[in-house]
């Protein structure tokens, strides 16, 4: 089977459940003859999602796994006045912290890239792709 790529497909809907801890991008593609053209990225375990420029349209580069302390230090402004806040954690004194805490859980960082529109990053424990002929036919959320 094929690897399932979302690269320049058009994001449909972003739904976070919070008290699930799931975070799902559906996109698909307008401009490609395939038969499933339409994604689902399903990010399991949740912790803390930041996205910029979200607005229509917004195409998909990417969706890459990275290391849980590039992306918390490359947006350590934000994390340090989360934590005044309790986010991402309650309890949590410093950033350092937040690093450790994550990495003891398993947590993952995702960037989604973006060509246009949506850019960010999602901290989850897992993300998976899964491919449809149509919207409808994506399986039930994560």
């Amino acid at each position: 089977m094929a690897e399932i790529t979302i690269h320049d497909s058009f994001v449909v809907e972003i739904v976070h459940q919070l008290e699930e801890r799931t975070l799902r991008i559906i996109s698909h593609y307008r401009d490609h003859e395939v038969p499933e053209s339409y994604f689902a990225t399903d990010f399991r375990d949740v912790v803390a999602h930041e996205f910029r420029h979200v607005a229509a349209p917004s195409i998909l580069l990417d969706v890459e796994e990275c290391d849980v302390e590039s992306i918390v230090s490359m947006h350590h402004e934000l994390f340090a006045d989360g934590l005044k806040h309790g986010w991402p954690f309650h309890g949590m004194r410093n950033v350092a912290d937040v690093i450790a805490k994550l990495n003891a859980d398993g947590v993952k960082a995702y960037q989604v890239m973006g060509s246009c529109g949506l850019d960010g990053f999602v901290l989850a424990t897992s993300c998976s792709i899964h491919a449809a002929p149509s919207k409808s036919e994506l399986s039930g959320f994560v």
